[in-house]
């Protein structure tokens, strides 16, 4: 047991008695009120006070083992894949559905993204544990792992940011007692440099046997793509183009 586990306070009570009370931190290191004080219902003997410490004692740790006993049962025992079976579905989710009932309006493709990152990069990781013993730790290394994988610091930052998003509903709920995202630290993010295409890269995309070998005949995607490297327009520009 931690030197902090248990620790023992003599207070008066309306100048009458002593008694003991004690403040306490469960096995995972959570103080368990900030406050931090309670009644152990053992008076201070005076004429013995080892004796009625090791009572004080005693009772203190009865009682934080049913605390931590009760604290531990109120949290969900569920894997994590389990957990988050519906998360993001369309009309399943109960996040999306208490969203919109409060008048928030979350788009169904944004819903879908998070679902894909949900299943491709968060489930293979995490999908395993129960939910309330995922740590800070865990999460910080899945994050290293992404950016092992290539990723940049604000694609795996978009990726936690998933992950956070179901870690605050369970806390705010009550389905885990303690949010591990909150120690979490997010990757450094570097902007990328945007530039043209080069007359080289514009060539091979776009002149000779290009629009066979590249683009599979495909003339929409080819004729897009075409404009948006001719006029300078994004993607989303050439798509509200429309015909007059």
């Amino acid at each position: 047991m931690g030197s902090k586990e248990i620790v023992l306070l003599n207070k008066p009570i309306r100048d009458k008695r002593t008694w003991y009370f004690y403040y306490k931190y469960s096995d995972d290191g959570i103080h368990f009120s900030r406050s931090g004080r309670f009644s152990t219902g053992v008076d201070v003997d005076e004429s013995d006070i080892e004796k009625s410490r090791r009572r004080a004692l005693k009772m203190a740790r009865h009682l934080r083992w049913d605390k931590e006993k009760e604290r531990r049962d109120t949290q969900t025992r569920e894997r994590f894949d389990n957990y988050t079976r519906d998360w993001f579905v369309w009309d399943l989710c109960p996040y999306l559905t208490a969203e919109r009932a409060r008048g928030r309006k979350p788009s169904r493709s944004n819903a879908d993204n998070n679902r894909g990152i949900l299943l491709r990069k968060i489930l293979p990781y995490f999908g395993k544990f129960r939910i309330k013993e995922i740590t800070a730790e865990q999460i910080e290394s899945w994050l290293f792992w992404l950016k092992d994988q290539g990723l940049t610091g604000r694609s795996v930052n978009a990726y936690y940011s998933v992950l956070q998003k179901i870690f605050s509903e369970a806390t705010r709920l009550g389905a885990i007692r303690n949010n591990p995202c909150l120690n979490v630290r997010r990757m450094a993010e570097t902007k990328k440099k945007r530039e043209i295409l080069t007359s080289e890269e514009y060539s091979k995309l776009f002149k000779g046997e290009a629009y066979r070998d590249l683009w599979d005949e495909k003339l929409f995607y080819y004729t897009m793509s075409l404009l948006a490297a001719a006029c300078g327009l994004r993607s989303g520009e050439t798509s509200a183009l429309q015909s007059v």
